[in-house]
Parts: structure tokens; sequence; C-alpha cells
């Protein structure tokens, strides 16, 4: 978890620093195409840049996702046994419905 917390720190100070830059950009049509092109590709290494950094927010997401479900899954039986009195059955589990993109797949 520290180490994704770090990332999410890394990634979001990288944000702030990307949004600072692209509110100063201002194109003028008299410049020359050489200033154009040097603009046009910072544009394009800011997009790469923001792209990564989607990823890692979505990775980051994956990783609290499944660490939750996992201290879930571990927990529900013993807590099952604490408020079932009786012993005719042998535990409990969970089943985790996960929407990714329209599609849905189970998880036991």
């Amino acid at each position: 978890m520290t180490q994704v917390r770090a990332r999410l720190s890394d990634d979001s100070a990288e944000l702030s620093r990307l949004e600072l830059a692209l509110s100063s950009l201002g194109f003028d049509k008299e410049d020359p195409p050489s200033v154009l092109r040097k603009r046009l590709d910072f544009l394009e290494d800011f997009y790469n840049r923001l792209v990564r950094i989607r990823a890692g927010i979505r990775e980051v997401q994956a990783r609290v996702r499944d660490e939750m479900i996992r201290i879930v899954r571990d927990n529900v039986g013993s807590i099952f046994k604490l408020l079932y009195p009786y012993n005719d059955l042998e535990g409990a589990g969970i089943e985790v419905t996960v929407r990714d993109r329209g599609h849905c797949r189970s998880s036991q």
C-alpha cells in the first residue's frame, strides 16, 4: 500500500506540473513552422504523459480494489462464525462482481 500511495502521489504531482505548463501555452498564427513544430512536440509529449498517468491511476485503483477484496474475503468467515450461533454450516464466502468498461466478471 505504501508503494501504491507513493506512486499516486508522484503521478498527482506530475499532473499538477503538466496542468501548469499547459495553462501557459498559447498559439500565434504568426509563429514560424519550427516554433509550431516545437509546440506540437511538447503537446504530444504532454499527451503521452497524461496517458501514462491515467494508466498509473488505473493500476493504483486495481491494486486497492484487489487488496480490499482480499481483506474482506479473509475476514468474512470469522465474522460469520461470530454472528451465526449454530454449527450446521462450515463457513461463508463472498462473490465479487467487477464492472470493467461495460463487462462484468465475478470473483469468489
